[in-house]
């Protein structure tokens, strides 16, 4: 990347960007992932021992909203007071069970869909990032540019012999 940077190659700043976005997923996502991590061991130290048998580790994976995909392992349990099996970590982090998307992810997923204004846009992108980005005229400006962009490759497509 400094090669491209240093004027061998071209670059962009949004390729720049894109980058450093995806390492600071890869981050996030390792930094996430040894917290759930220290979760679990800290609920197989503090367990009801008469009551919580492990039966084994098993694997999970979870999309996040910051895009990473978290992948860790998390310790089954038999519930000896009811017979069932169970995940306590799961449980204690109010994890749905199968669930692929974090809670956040979906919420943030249900919010966009369903927001119909740019204000609405602009706070749902704040409430992504931690900060607000852009105001709701930024986002009724890209709306338009990208309408114009779009109305132009129609056209562009439109015009090419099939």
């Amino acid at each position: 990347m400094m090669d491209v940077i240093l004027g061998r190659g071209a670059v962009s700043f949004f390729d720049m960007e894109v980058q450093a976005f995806r390492i600071a997923v890869d981050a996030t996502s390792g930094i996430m992932t040894r917290l759930i991590q220290q979760a679990d061991e800290e609920l197989f130290r503090q367990r009801d021992r008469s009551r919580y048998e492990v039966i084994e580790k098993r694997s999970r994976e979870v999309d996040t909203m910051f895009g990473g995909t978290l992948r860790f392992k998390r310790r089954y349990y038999l519930d000896r007071a009811t017979g069932d099996r169970v995940f306590l970590l799961d449980e204690a982090l109010a994890l749905p069970g199968r669930a692929r998307h974090s809670p956040g992810l979906r919420a943030l997923s249900v919010k966009l869909a369903t927001s119909g204004s740019y204000r609405q846009t602009r706070d749902a992108i704040e409430q992504m990032v931690g900060a607000r980005v852009m105001s709701h005229e930024s986002v009724r400006q890209h709306v338009l540019t990208t309408g114009k962009v779009l109305e132009h490759l129609g056209r562009e497509t439109a015009a090419q012999p099939q």
